[in-house]
């Protein structure tokens, strides 16, 4: 057993002088130069024009997105232009004003046929259903006073209306 052991040390350990006499005989690693860097491979002229293409293409859409939604731009500003006539209006002015300009951009977006006959309830459950941060439904009373002049609205509502149509063209589908 102890012979075996030797036996087994002793072949390791020639195979150990054979590797460094063969190491010694290829003689020192020669590496090659270093390759130099540069631009001028197709390559980066590939990558180059796909990042160019991809910004132009992204341009592209956000002016098409930003034209798409000019008419959202441009009810909000006639909102905030009619709502800051705050003195010379009665709040049930402005919520219908409001209710007309929600009828309006419906007929815009989503047609003539869908939308004209809509009223009450039903109007404003469809204004809810196109957007889901909007609750008009809640707003039922303050409608109708100001559709049939049954009451005074006051401030609050009025501003809560206002709010709900600014968040409804922003958000509807």
């Amino acid at each position: 057993m102890f012979l075996c052991l030797f036996y087994q040390i002793q072949f390791l350990f020639m195979v150990a002088l054979q590797k460094e006499q063969l190491t010694e005989d290829l003689g020192p690693l020669i590496e090659p130069d270093a390759v130099p860097f540069s631009f001028d491979a197709i390559g980066w002229k590939f990558c180059v024009s796909i990042i160019l293409i991809s910004i132009l293409v992204l341009l592209v859409l956000q002016v098409v997105k930003y034209r798409k939604n000019s008419y959202r731009r441009e009810v909000i500003k006639k909102l905030n232009n009619f709502d800051r006539l705050e003195s010379f209006l009665k709040n049930n002015e402005v919520v219908n004003f409001s209710n007309y300009l929600l009828k309006r951009t419906a007929i815009q977006v989503y047609g003539r046929e869908k939308v004209a006959s809509l009223y009450g309830l039903e109007w404003l459950n469809f204004l809810d259903s196109k957007s889901k941060y909007t609750t008009f439904y809640t707003c039922v009373l303050v409608f109708d006073k100001s559709s049939y002049g049954t009451g005074e609205i006051d401030k609050k509502e009025r501003a809560k209306i206002v709010d709900l149509t600014v968040k409804w063209i922003n958000t509807h589908a």
